[in-house]
This record gives C-alpha cells, sequence and structure tokens, in this order.
C-alpha cells in the first residue's frame, strides 16, 4: 500500500509575522529529535518514508506545504558494483 499524505497551512490574517525560512528554521531543530535525518533544505527521512516541507510567502501571509511519501528506492552503491574488463 502506498501512503502519501499531503496538508498545506497558512498563516491567520493578523498572526504574527513568520517569514519562510524562520519556520523552516524552526523544523530543522524539532525534527532531529523525533528521529527525522536531514536530507538537504526542506527534504527529511525516517524509517521508509519521506518528508518535504515547503515555505511560501503570498500576499503577505506564510504558508507550509508538508508532503509525507515513501521512500523512494535507494540507487544502486556504486561502489560494490565492478565493471566488467576487457580481455587484452
Amino acid at each position: 500500500t502506498v501512503r502519501r499524505f499531503e496538508v498545506s497551512m497558512r498563516q491567520r490574517d493578523g498572526a504574527q509575522d513568520d517569514p519562510p525560512a524562520a519556520a523552516l528554521a524552526r523544523y530543522d531543530s524539532e525534527l532531529p529529535p523525533c528521529g527525522w535525518t536531514r536530507l538537504g533544505a526542506g527534504h527529511w527521512r525516517k524509517g521508509t518514508e519521506e518528508l518535504i516541507i515547503e515555505a511560501g510567502r503570498s500576499g503577505g501571509l506564510t504558508s507550509i506545504r508538508f508532503h509525507l511519501l515513501p521512500c523512494a528506492a535507494a540507487p544502486a552503491d556504486a561502489a560494490t558494483h565492478t565493471p566488467a574488463t576487457a580481455a587484452p
């Protein structure tokens, strides 16, 4: 079974300003203690799941999108691959 979960949150009108970079930085500190490993900006992995977090701004309000999906298959390790050699 493939699971995929997507959520979008938008800052309320009149709420304290929370720029996208500050929101993403907060997740950089909150996710590792919960077992998530950072793969890159806004990209996390835990077990067999990946979490992608996107933040942006529209109309002066911050929005954050969370995408939780199964991990993509890991690429084959090139270091363990032995290329064929040509006969002399």
